[in-house]
């Protein structure tokens, strides 16, 4: 059963405000390019910022004492450059539908295609951590008015979680191929009642309030 301690979302536009020991208490010391040491050089030296169109929107979970127990290495990005992941084609198509594909939301270690944990929980958060976060980070997405969140290089464990969420489709890289993916696509687009299910578990995730809290938080860092 998840444990029922009241868990808040903040989020700042640079690393610095956080803090090293925070920061470095929920990502550990395994993966050196989610590091406080690695990201916040990156903010200091200008490579990630304004000028290479990755805005920090860094998400930290904390339990009703103030202690961080979760975060994530969040920025809104203006463009797709320094991902690794190529989706210049979703941006078009999405685009040529009506849409604004940017900003969205990159959970990321800018720069670096290197897998490892990206909703990085402390060893001692509490039962539910993890899925709090997940929910919380379509919060932000609304609240930075994104079209989406993309959560990249993510460790087995951290694809696995938000594939259980019920919202997206988890498909092993082993198994990834045109013919695959247009198998699943087909499938789904044929398959009302399980994309009607789908969205249903993407609402269940969400916090009402969870954009306004988010937006609050985004001016008061701004002001």
């Amino acid at each position: 059963m998840a444990d029922e301690t009241p868990l808040t979302l903040q989020v700042y536009s640079r690393i610095a405000e956080i803090g090293q020991a925070e920061w470095d208490s929920c990502a550990g010391s395994g993966n050196p390019f989610v590091s406080y040491a690695f990201l916040s050089a990156l903010e200091d030296s200008g490579s990630v910022g304004r000028r290479t169109g990755w805005f920090a929107r860094h998400a930290v979970l904390r339990d009703a004492a103030g202690e961080a127990v979760a975060v994530a290495p969040c920025y809104a990005k203006a463009n797709s450059y320094g991902e690794y992941v190529f989706d210049h084609s979703w941006a078009h198509a999405y685009e040529n539908a009506g849409g604004s594909y940017y900003p969205k939301v990159q959970i990321a270690a800018p720069f670096t295609p290197v897998t490892g944990r990206r909703l990085l929980v402390a060893r001692d958060a509490p039962a539910g951590a993890r899925e709090t976060l997940i929910a919380a980070l379509r919060g932000l997405r609304d609240a930075v008015e994104a079209s989406s969140v993309h959560v990249t290089f993510a460790s087995a464990a951290d694809a696995e979680a938000l594939g259980a969420a019920g919202a997206a489709e988890l498909i092993q890289e082993r198994d990834v191929n045109v013919q695959q993916l247009a198998q699943r696509l087909d499938a789904l687009l044929a398959d009302r009642a399980h994309l009607l299910a789908m969205a249903e578990a993407a609402r269940a995730l969400a916090k009402p309030d969870a954009a306004a809290t988010i937006a609050d938080a985004c001016l008061e860092v701004a002001a």
